[in-house]
């Protein structure tokens, strides 16, 4: 018997992008955010829009945390 997320194939391809990052976190202590924002964009799991939002804030955070 399938899941539910089985059964929605933008569920599946999640889970597998999560799976990645979780990986590279166990292996080399941190996650790819670039990577992880790749992935969502290229199988259109998240809009362009919003991926190009979430790269401005975390990227700015990550600079001003260099600064301070």
């Amino acid at each position: 018997m399938a899941t539910p997320y089985q059964e929605d194939p933008q569920k599946m391809e999640l889970l597998s992008i999560l799976d990645e990052q979780v990986e590279l976190l166990a292996k080399e202590g941190r996650p790819d955010l670039a990577r992880f924002l790749d992935s969502l964009e290229s199988h259109s799991l998240t809009p362009s829009e919003e991926v190009l939002s979430l790269r401005a804030e975390y990227g700015r955070e990550r600079v001003s945390q260099y600064l301070v």
